[in-house]
């Protein structure tokens, strides 16, 4: 009966006029569309107007009429192509020929997906990807009739059925399917549905030559929570098929081949792509590596394997990992970056090359999953993770490492723009900013605060005790902390993570007295409970290093007053020298090879015309009279001006061999640069040996790397000038 009453029932409620929403939404007019709500603002429309972090929404948006099975009740869907980690599309509901408030995407209506099997083929001479997705599905008693799940807008289901076979009712529109699952609810759902992911270097894209289902929502997804998967996928011979997890089966016949996956680590985001790719694989202390890539060439494969080797043996401090192979799938398609994928990464390009940032998410992102709708928290510990790992655990001398490669905590205007623990993929680029930036400093000071071991500790403790499958915030990660370090950080955190800027401060009336170093820290914004890294410099020419709290007596609201017990006569303090605190900075920062190297005219002698190709800027025909401004690559042997640079430095040379602070290289396998003051007040810089890759050389003026450009030893300069550097005579 009710059926049968259903279009009358329609008729004579209010209707909506999608084509003249439709029109508004082109247009991005969020007045407009204000005037069509009821207890709805513009506000709500706000991703018109603000791209997302990744740039959802550059490419337009649209509106659709998506009208439930049964029920009939319609919605708005504003849909536009999805790249992943990003805005999805945005569903309102119709209430009396009105738009109502937007339904969250978190929202999952008691249903949630535990698991996907897969059977993906393509239609190569249509571009297409047919699959055939049987859904494990978890319902709770109190769920609704109706299951909304969401995909990419450029895949289009054409049937859905239960496990016994029976037909489900459904309707789409854009990426949104709302199935009317009924009072019965099935374990399983069966979805079979066509995909035209046309989208190179944004998202999916398939062609001739190549299919890619990366940064591409292939797979239907309630409330972006984890889920595993087995993936069949049917490609023509001679192609390779890359999934997550582990490879099951490999198995040829009938003009093609099928692979099958296994994911079993739950997952927000999946990836998968097949083409003629090569592949090249080593295996490094019983783990294999693998790089698969149509451009590269088998020495640049084979060098990326050996980079990943360290990464992941210092990744495992944290936790094992859990498969037996970890590989790069490098193709020009994906465009520029990269894509962690857990068990493997995409890149647009850019290797050989040391990254420890798309590892690392197979600790945060992975074994801790991250939906982006809360926060960008794994972004963070992705960031600060290869920090951490180029102090922590690259091959050299940790002491000058964990110099070079402290990060500059240098404050973004986006800053303010919002929390870091709750601005997720609805924030847009201050989503972005926060987590790849602000998040990544405020750990790297946590680190500061508790010590390294510490740090690790409580990174260990995290992924030891959260529960699989579930997804994690920095909520989780306070706890943890907590519990490794047996000390109570909220405060840390609610300064830092919860609520928006950063430390605004100056340090006043420094003066040595009775034994202590007395000052006064004024807040020209809100006040923060600060500890410092301090560096002094005794009478005697000593450098000490030392953590000194700044806030120790509050003598009214934004003044604290400090005290700092010191021995002997101190005639200068640096507060903050390796710029590690999160604040306002107005002077530049001390040299370092980074920053003056591109500027540097280059000077080869022609006998070593082979070293550090590719270093330095424009090149000079002669070594010039005046050397400020330049760059010299050349061996001590033969030209003498390189031989007293290297001895003012401190590099020893024997032959083909270097040494400096303990570590001795072979020029023909490595090399060192290193920044040189001339007596009358310019600076030059010193160059020699061969790498097969750019010289990573951090914040340091001395550099001595291997010979994949890694650094090994080095000399990193404080700052000891700017307003927080102060004379104690």
């Amino acid at each position: 009966m009710l059926f049968s009453l259903l279009p009358a029932m329609l008729l004579a409620a209010p209707q909506i006029d999608i084509a003249a929403i439709d029109k508004l939404v082109r247009a991005r007019d969020a007045s407009g569309l204000s005037t069509y709500c009821v207890g709805t603002s513009a506000a709500e429309f706000f991703f018109l107007s603000r791209s997302g972090a990744y740039g959802v929404g550059e490419r337009g948006w649209k509106a659709e009429l998506l009208r439930l099975p049964r029920t009939g009740k319609e919605y708005v869907v504003i849909t536009t192509d999805l790249t992943s980690q990003d805005y999805g599309d945005q569903v309102f509901p119709i209430e009396d020929g009105k738009i109502g408030h937007r339904v969250p995407e978190s929202l999952t209506q008691g249903h949630r997906i535990r698991h996907h099997e897969f059977d993906i083929a393509f239609d190569l001479s249509k571009l297409e990807a047919r699959i055939v997705d049987k859904v494990t599905l978890e319902s709770s008693p109190n769920s609704d009739d109706v299951c909304w799940m969401r995909m990419s807008p450029c895949y289009k289901v054409t049937a859905a059925r239960r496990e016994d076979g029976k037909d489900i009712n459904f309707s789409q529109a854009g990426g949104v399917v709302a199935l009317d699952l009924g009072k019965e609810r099935p374990k399983q759902v069966i979805l079979e549905y066509v995909g035209n992911a046309k989208m190179p270097m944004y998202a999916g894209s398939i062609s001739k030559d190549e299919a890619q289902l990366t940064n591409d929502y292939w797979y239907p997804m309630i409330g972006r929570l984890p889920a595993t998967y087995v993936a069949a996928i049917a490609v023509p011979s001679g192609w390779h098929a890359i999934a997550q997890g582990e490879l099951v089966s490999k198995t040829e016949g009938g003009g093609g081949v099928r692979y099958v996956y296994r994911m079993d680590m739950p997952a927000v985001y999946f990836s998968l792509s097949a083409g003629p790719y090569r592949v090249v694989k080593a295996e490094i202390d019983g783990r294999e590596f693998w790089v698969a890539s149509s451009t590269m060439s088998q020495t640049a494969m084979e060098i990326q394997s050996q980079l990943y080797a360290d990464i992941f043996k210092f990744y495992d401090r944290l936790r094992p990992y859990p498969w037996k192979s970890f590989g790069a799938l490098v193709t020009p398609r994906y465009g520029g970056g990269a894509l962690e994928a857990y068990s493997f990464a995409t890149y647009g390009g850019g290797l050989p090359g040391v990254d420890a940032h798309e590892p690392a998410h197979t600790w945060f992102g992975g074994m801790l999953p991250n939906t982006y709708l809360r926060s960008f928290w794994n972004e963070s510990f992705a960031v600060y993770c290869s920090g951490l790992f180029e102090r922590e655990g690259a091959p050299g001398v940790r002491e000058d490492r964990r110099l070079a490669f402290v990060s500059d905590a240098t404050p973004s205007a986006a800053y303010s723009g919002g929390r870091v623990a709750s601005s997720g993929v609805d924030a847009g680029p201050v989503a972005s900013a926060l987590g790849y930036g602000k998040g990544a400093d405020v750990l790297q000071m946590l680190e500061a605060e508790i010590g390294t071991e510490g740090m690790l500790n409580s990174m260990r403790e995290w992924l030891r005790s959260h529960k699989t499958g579930e997804p994690a915030e920095w909520e989780d990660f306070e706890v943890a902390v907590a519990r490794a370090t047996k000390r109570d950080l909220g405060w840390f955190f609610d300064q830092w993570l919860r609520r928006p800027g950063w430390a605004r401060f100056k340090i006043e009336k420094v003066r040595l007295l009775d034994g202590e170093i007395r000052g006064e820290t004024v807040f020209t914004g809100d006040d923060y409970r600060l500890t410092l890294d301090v560096l002094l410099r005794t009478e005697s020419g000593e450098m000490l290093h030392m953590r000194a709290d700044i806030t120790q007596r509050k003598v009214e609201t934004g003044r604290y007053e400090f005290s700092i017990p010191v021995e002997g006569k101190v005639v200068r303090i640096s507060f903050d020298p390796h710029r590690r605190m999160l604040r306002e900075y107005t002077d530049d920062p001390p040299s370092s090879l980074r920053s003056e190297l591109r500027s540097l005219r280059r000077f080869t002698d022609p006998k070593t015309s082979d070293w550090l190709q590719g270093v330095g800027g424009r090149a000079l025909d002669k070594l010039p009279e005046n050397l400020d401004g330049c760059l010299i690559v050349a061996s001590p042997e033969s030209l003498s001006v390189m031989r007293d640079f290297c001895g003012q430095i401190g590099f020893r040379l024997t032959g083909d061999l270097l040494e400096y602070h303990g570590v001795t290289i072979n020029l023909n396998e490595g090399g060192a640069l290193a920044l040189v003051d001339l007596p009358n007040g310019g600076q030059c810089a010193i160059g020699l040996g061969k790498t097969l890759l750019r010289p990573d050389t951090g914040k340091a003026r001395v550099a001595v790397f291997d010979k994949y450009g890694r650094f090994l030893a080095g000399e990193t300069e404080p700052d000891w000038d700017g307003p927080l550097v102060f004379d104690l005579n």
